[in-house]
């Protein structure tokens, strides 16, 4: 899900209870995102954009996709993002 901030974050937890969460934003949104999962339990890793603010920004989708597959085996990840592989 792309969603806009934490409100709706806190919702998405409780209707979709996931196991972990890649949050893709400014510093200050990704450290609390990091932390209010943390109280859920839910392990979390983020990604902060490449430009700094909270209109028009731009993520480092290279980031974001080496952080989805860490701790994947090789064999799983799909062809398309195994140039991510480090």
């Amino acid at each position: 899900f792309i969603v806009p901030g934490s409100s709706f974050i806190k919702r998405m937890i409780k209707r979709y209870r996931p196991r972990g969460i890649i949050g893709v934003g400014c510093l200050l949104e990704v450290k609390e995102g990091i932390e209010m999962s943390g109280q859920y339990n839910i392990i979390a890793m983020g990604v902060v954009n490449s430009t700094d603010g909270c209109v028009e920004t731009s993520a480092d989708w290279d980031q974001v996709f080496k952080t989805a597959i860490l701790g994947i085996s090789p064999e799983k990840i799909p062809k398309e993002l195994k140039k991510y592989i480090e």
